[in-house]
């Protein structure tokens, strides 16, 4: 296995970058798109965990047995390592534990050794505000909204849905209609889907000029 280089930080992360086990750039680009959702809804600081962890021991795989393909269940594995070294009392359904003590007999990987090299959430959330310059709370504060806001969609629409089904078995109307939740801008009347509020949070289009 790769041994780790000098470059000491004060930052577990930045010292895994520093041992060239991850890309640092990719890596870098990865944690902070994922946690802001430039490209996809956010990734809270536990699941980032979870994944960064996960792409360390399929980098370890990889360098123990260069050529193979990666074949087996990584999350399964991770979840094997994290019951057995990192938390015991964690329950680990019979399964799951079976899968991950196979790959272990076969992969013949150090995980005693890998799960001292995984991060856990404090050092996420360090890494995240210290060496890429984004604050975890603001962040935070938005993935709540993205909640609230998806959740409150999906009531409205079970609610619109089960009305509309009633109105059709009755023979009200027509089964030829569907939902959809939108929001009217209130000085141009422009349409937006409402899973775009939060997208919109300096208004509407009409205030650019646009």
């Amino acid at each position: 296995m790769k041994a780790i280089k000098s470059e000491i930080s004060t930052c577990k992360i930045c010292n895994l970058l520093n041992s060239k086990l991850l890309a640092r750039e990719e890596t870098n680009l990865w944690i902070g798109h994922s946690f802001t959702g430039k490209h996809d809804d956010p990734m809270s600081i536990e699941s980032l965990t979870d994944r960064l962890n996960e792409r360390i021991l399929e980098a370890y795989y990889i360098e123990s047995a260069p050529g193979e393909d990666l074949t087996f269940d990584v999350g399964a594995f991770y979840r094997y390592i994290q019951a057995r070294y990192i938390d015991p009392a964690r329950e680990l359904d019979p399964k799951t534990w079976e899968i991950g003590n196979a790959i272990f007999r076969k992969s013949k990987l150090d995980i005693y050794m890998i799960s001292k090299v995984f991060i856990n959430e404090n050092d996420m959330r360090k890494h995240i505000k210290e060496c890429l310059g984004i604050e975890p709370e603001e962040i935070d504060q938005n993935s709540r909204a993205v909640k609230d806001i998806t959740a409150s969609q999906k009531f409205a629409f079970t609610i619109l849905e089960r009305a509309m089904g009633r109105t059709v078995r009755r023979g009200i109307i027509e089964d030829c209609f569907s939902i959809e939740i939108n929001i009217r801008c209130k000085e141009c009347g422009k349409v937006y889907p409402f899973s775009d509020l939060l997208k919109l949070r300096k208004g509407c289009a009409c205030k650019e000029g646009i």
